[in-house]
């Protein structure tokens, strides 16, 4: 296992910084939450003619880039230390699970997705796995799907939803044009990854697999925490970079409070915390090599059950350290803070991920009647 970089990534995360910095700026992100702009389709599709993300893991033979998960994982730490609302996340869940498919349906969309010219939502990405009911007696489509889904991740111009549906008491992943569905928006207390809930009513789509879909569906849950878990932490380095400056300018009683004790050893831990959580993420970015595979379900869990409280963690003691500017709206951390809490309930829920976690410590303990791990 490998959890660093090679120089062409490095370069890479070089440019995707500076083109975030360019596009996706804190001025930006302000404008959306605040009203002054409806949405950031527009600033997004320009980050994505300008660097390819879309098409940036889909295989070449599809019109992608082929590049491996590792870039994706570099924009998902980028993406996070801007707070910059995108559809990163759905897109690439979707990319992830449409190449484990393997049908012609599925390619079909990918190519799509590497075009640009689809932009779909995955409805299994929050904490509740909830499938939808089919049924294929319809001549006129291939299959038509009803129920609702629980919050997963909303942007404003997507096209097509992917949801899980039981057919005939077996379960397939479906595609579905947005017109098909309603689309509820859902405030939460994330104000910069907007929320929303998806309803089908005898919704007309294609299937997009042939076998049985736990495997894949599963897998992509462990994407999601991983990405959520990469996100963390982009955005608590960006907590500590915040607070370390500010302890070193801000002055009080003739001294930086950078140079009091009790500021040093808080940072200290903080950045103690931020480590293990980092090394978490990246140990889980390089097991995303092996599609479906158990090491990649056990250490995506542990990265996102680090990550979720480390995240936390930091961005609160950040706000805390800045002292009363911390707690004022116009400060960004207390963004951090809400992007923080709200990522606890992207993914599987964190009751799931410490059974995954028990079950990984367990297999590697040896056989003791009298040794039981509690999740």
């Amino acid at each position: 296992m490998s959890l660093s970089f090679t120089e062409d990534q490095t370069a890479f995360r070089t440019s995707v910084r500076g083109v975030l910095a360019r596009l996706a700026s804190a001025s930006g992100t302000r404008d959306f939450i605040e009203g002054r702009a409806p949405s950031t389709v527009q600033s997004w599709q320009r980050i994505d003619e300008a660097l390819g993300l879309s098409a940036l893991p889909i295989p070449e033979e599809y019109g992608g880039q082929g590049a491996s998960w590792s870039e994706v994982g570099i924009v998902f730490e980028e993406l996070g230390r801007t707070l910059f609302p995108t559809p990163y996340l759905s897109a690439m869940t979707a990319t992830r699970l449409l190449t484990m498919c393997r049908t012609p349906a599925a390619e079909a969309r990918l190519a799509a997705i590497a075009e640009s010219t689809a932009r779909p939502l995955v409805t299994f990405s929050g904490n509740q796995r909830t499938r939808f009911d089919a049924t294929d007696t319809d001549p006129q489509v291939e299959v038509r799907v009803s129920g609702k889904s629980g919050l997963t991740p909303h942007h404003g111009d997507a096209d097509a939803v992917i949801i899980e549906a039981t057919l005939n008491e077996r379960a397939v992943l479906v595609w579905i044009p947005v017109s098909e569905v309603q689309v509820e928006v859902v405030p939460t207390v994330d104000l910069t990854r907007p929320m929303c809930t998806v309803t089908a009513n005898s919704a007309a789509g294609t299937i997009l697999t042939e076998t049985d879909v736990d495997a894949i569906v599963t897998d992509a849950r462990a994407f999601i925490a991983m990405a959520v878990a990469l996100e963390s932490v982009g955005g608590a380095d960006v907590c500590l970079t915040m607070t370390a400056d500010y302890a070193r300018d801000r002055v009080q009683f003739g001294s930086a409070i950078g140079s009091f004790q009790g500021v040093k050893h808080r940072l200290a831990d903080l950045l103690r915390a931020y480590e293990p959580a980092k090394s978490a993420a990246y140990a889980a970015l390089d097991a995303a090599g092996v599609p479906a595979s158990r090491e990649f379900e056990q250490v995506s869990s542990i990265a996102k059950l680090v990550a979720d409280q480390m995240y936390a963690g930091v961005s609160i003691d950040s706000i805390q350290l800045h002292g009363a500017i911390g707690f004022t709206w116009e400060f960004d951390v207390h963004l951090h803070y809400k992007r923080a809490v709200a990522n606890r309930a992207l993914g599987a829920s964190a009751r799931d991920h410490r059974r995954a976690v028990k079950s990984m410590i367990e297999a590697l303990l040896p056989a003791r009647s009298d040794c039981e791990v509690s999740a």
